[in-house]
């Protein structure tokens, strides 16, 4: 055994565990964060120009009921009634004339779709794994300071044990 340095001990042990417990939750967070970035992609990758997924609100005056009646959003934003849906990027028609726009082809898109399909499944088998471990430190605090405690142990039909702690309900006074 080392003298130099022992072994955390007591309330070590507890505060070690406490931050190690921390740092899976930022982890956690940051994981999920990230599988939702790469579903917001492939939503993105999925959508066509018409992405009316989310309606956008515009609040636009008219003086009378004549004038309301005769109001297109279209004239308002000067742009096609296709574009009108977007979330971004709305070109203007007059931009629209000028510009030369060129298809991105469909093996292309279908490559990014592939490889975003992969990360979200990544980020998704991180963020589980990640929350398994979480669970763990959440069990292992509820062990030392929820009180008396048995493990109960089930047998499933596979054969396997499934095992969980119950606690001795303690009566407030």
């Amino acid at each position: 055994m080392d003298t130099a340095n022992p072994a955390p001990v007591g309330r070590e042990v507890r505060l070690l565990r406490q931050k190690d417990a921390s740092y899976l939750l930022s982890k956690h967070q940051h994981a999920n964060a990230e599988l939702n970035r790469h579903l917001e992609e492939i939503s993105l990758l999925n959508a066509s120009n018409t992405n009316i997924n989310t309606p956008r609100r515009h609040i636009h005056f008219v003086e009378d009921q004549k004038e309301m009646k005769q109001f297109e959003i279209e004239q308002v934003m000067d742009t096609p009634k296709e574009l009108i849906g977007r979330a971004h990027d709305r070109k203007s028609k007059r931009l629209l004339e000028e510009t030369d726009i060129q298809e991105v082809p469909v093996e292309k898109k279908q490559r990014k779709l592939e490889i975003s399909l992969q990360r979200v499944v990544e980020a998704d088998e991180r963020a589980a794994l990640i929350s398994k471990r979480l669970k763990h430190y959440e069990e292992l605090k509820n062990l030392h300071g929820k009180g008396p405690r048995r493990k109960v142990s089930q047998k499933q039909p596979d054969g396997s044990l499934k095992s969980q702690w119950l606690w001795k309900a303690v009566r407030k006074r």
